[in-house]
């Protein structure tokens, strides 16, 4: 009779060796690798141990092992679930993740669009300019968009373009009112992240052979052509890996930005998950509750995210696991 279990003990030790004999081999690239490591093994799986306050009554003073256990011990997901804006705020999230979601082909558009300028000089100046609104942060966007939107004193700049656009005298509060929220959202966004997104599409479009390019051209392709048939099956493997782990973010809009655009007067679709955490957490010290919205978020992200990569491992693509 085959022995089984000997036989993947022999399987799982072959595979080891080879991780190990791979590791060896590129002891200077994964020694590069450590700190990132480092720094998600203590900020990012060390804290999941706290985890354990969604079924505590947490007391700051006493800690998170020594406070006691809530009586039952789901209340805290019952008053998180309870709660009468629950449902505005899950609504206000997926929206505005399924915008920024929507927003991903843009970077890959970029990438190409870099790709295809001749001048080193001019597309180096290109790349800068697209880069540079990443380090800002969201506190200065937010105080450059009130005075170019501002309607008070002469106006703003912007203001007074979107008025003559418009053709209306009616003053409009563009960073409060809640039709203009949506738009400022993704407008914003797409500002600030479209070229850091790209770096890594133009990466990718940068290894690919030039001697395919070369093939292209002889052959007489387009240079729609070449995009369709050489550019885009490279990038193939990125695009389906970044799209996957985006899918993990469906449950969360971003604190920083709906935090310092929101309003009272847009507060219906400015109140999202990511500003309850906070505002719970920080703000009113139910840090219990606020971790049982961390924690729906980050269930819900996995879900996704494991729905993505089985589909597209499932149809031939590349996969994370």
């Amino acid at each position: 009779m085959i022995n089984t279990s000997r036989i993947k003990k022999v399987g799982l030790s072959a595979k080891l060796g080879q991780t190990w004999r791979t590791i060896k081999r590129y002891k200077v690239l994964y020694l590069f690798l450590l700190p990132a490591v480092v720094w998600f093994f203590v900020f990012c799986y060390i804290p999941m141990g706290g985890l354990i306050m969604v079924a505590k009554d947490y007391s700051f003073v006493k800690g998170i092992l020594a406070s006691p256990w809530e009586e039952p011990w789901y209340k805290n997901f019952q008053l998180f679930f309870n709660m009468p804006e629950l449902k505005n705020m899950v609504k206000n999230t997926v929206v505005i993740a399924l915008l920024r979601l929507a927003l991903f082909p843009a970077p890959i558009i970029l990438a190409i669009m870099l790709n295809e300028v001749r001048n080193p000089v001019f597309k180096k100046i290109v790349q800068t300019i697209s880069y540079f609104p990443f380090f800002i942060s969201w506190v200065i966007v937010t105080s450059m968009l009130e005075q170019l939107l501002t309607p008070y004193g002469s106006g703003g700049p912007l203001y007074h373009m979107l008025q003559l656009l418009s053709g209306s005298d009616q003053v409009r509060y563009y960073m409060i009112d809640k039709p203009y929220f949506y738009p400022l959202v993704v407008i914003t966004y797409l500002w600030k992240t479209i070229g850091w997104n790209s770096i890594v599409y133009l990466a990718a479009i940068s290894n690919i052979d030039p001697s395919l390019f070369e093939a292209a051209e002889i052959d007489g392709c387009s240079r729609m052509r070449v995009i369709r048939k050489v550019i885009l099956p490279h990038l193939k493997t990125p695009i389906t890996l970044l799209f996957v782990m985006a899918l993990g973010s469906i449950m969360s809009a971003g604190f920083e930005q709906i935090y310092f655009l929101q309003s009272p007067a847009n507060y219906d679709y400015s109140n999202v998950l990511d500003v309850l955490v906070v505002k719970y957490g920080i703000e009113q010290g139910k840090y219990a509750i606020a971790a049982v919205a961390g924690l729906f978020q980050g269930v819900i992200g996995l879900i996704f995210i494991v729905i993505g990569n089985t589909v597209t491992k499932k149809t031939g693509g590349a996969s994370l696991w």
